[in-house]
C-alpha cells in the first residue's frame, strides 16, 4: 500500500481470509474445543514491573469466566514460602487451584482440600480438623480404606487386598 492510499479494499478482504483459514486457526485459539493440551500463559517482565498484579487480574478474569486455573511462581531467590502476602498466596486468593511457589530449593503448594485423604508421591496424607470430634469423624470415614492405601503405597495392593473392599485387617 502506498502512503495515503485508502485501506478499505484491503480491509474488506479480512472476512474472506478469516473464513478461508478458519480450520487452520481453530486448534490454536485460546478456547478451541480442538485443543488437546491445557493453555499455558506466561507473564514475564522486569523486577517490580507488575507481573504479579497482571497474573492476579488474569486469574480472576479466567476463573470468573468459569475456567479452572492453576499457577506456578518461580524465583531463584530462596525465602520462606509460607510468608503472608507472597505471590503464590495472592494467586490462590485470586482463584488459582493449585497455586505453586518454587523459591530456590523450597517449594509450596497452596490448594483447597476437598477430600479427607490423598496420596502425594509415596506419602499418604490424611487431613484432619483441629477439633477432637471432627478428627474422630474423619478417621472413622477413612478407616476402612487405610489398609488398602498403605498397601498401595508399599506396592502390595491388589483387588484381593482387604482394604480394597473396605475391610479392616
Amino acid at each position: 500500500m502506498s502512503e495515503g492510499a485508502s485501506l478499505d479494499s484491503w480491509i474488506s478482504g479480512f472476512r474472506t481470509d478469516e473464513a478461508r483459514f478458519a480450520e487452520q486457526r481453530r486448534p490454536h485459539l485460546l478456547y478451541s474445543s480442538l485443543r488437546k493440551s491445557p493453555v499455558v500463559l506466561l507473564v514475564t517482565g522486569a523486577h517490580e514491573s507488575g507481573k504479579t498484579t497482571v497474573a492476579v487480574k488474569l486469574i480472576e478474569a479466567l476463573v470468573k469466566d468459569g475456567l479452572r486455573v492453576g499457577s506456578l511462581k518461580h524465583t531463584d531467590h530462596e525465602y520462606e514460602t509460607d510468608a503472608p502476602g507472597k505471590d503464590s498466596q495472592r494467586h490462590k486468593a485470586a482463584g488459582a487451584e493449585p497455586a505453586i511457589l518454587v523459591a530456590g530449593r523450597r517449594s509450596a503448594m497452596h490448594r483447597q482440600w476437598n477430600q479427607i485423604a490423598a496420596v502425594c508421591g509415596r506419602t499418604l496424607i490424611v487431613n484432619l480438623p483441629g477439633s477432637p470430634r471432627g478428627a474422630v469423624e474423619c478417621l472413622e470415614a477413612v478407616a476402612s480404606v487405610l489398609g488398602h492405601a498403605v498397601a498401595t503405597l508399599r506396592g502390595e495392593a491388589g483387588d484381593d487386598h482387604p482394604g480394597a473392599r473396605g475391610e479392616r485387617r
